[in-house]
């Protein structure tokens, strides 16, 4: 069952824009098959980050990364997300 993960930093968004470049200047984050979907879009008072896997323990199995934990802290991330929930996805329209 494919899920929708949904993400929420609060502070600065330019901060957390800088942070977001910097992890995708690797691959890592980029070479995800099992990822459907990603946006990343800017708040008032932070970013949201919307994903489509194939299934929960795909993300999961992403998460629990060393490799991926290691490029969060290389990209020097400030903050940890304020909000992280996990939805079975229903439908979705390409």
């Amino acid at each position: 069952m494919s899920v929708l993960v949904l993400f929420r930093w609060e502070g600065n968004p330019d901060e957390l824009l800088a942070a977001y470049d910097r992890e995708f200047e690797r691959p890592i984050p980029r070479e995800q098959p099992q990822r459907i979907s990603h946006t990343c879009a800017r708040a008032d008072d932070g970013i949201v980050v919307v994903d489509v896997w194939h299934s929960r323990e795909d993300f999961q199995k992403m998460m629990d990364d060393l490799e991926f934990q290691k490029n969060l802290e290389a990209a020097r991330w400030p903050t940890e997300p304020q909000l992280v929930e996990v939805y079975e996805v229903h439908a979705s329209i390409p």
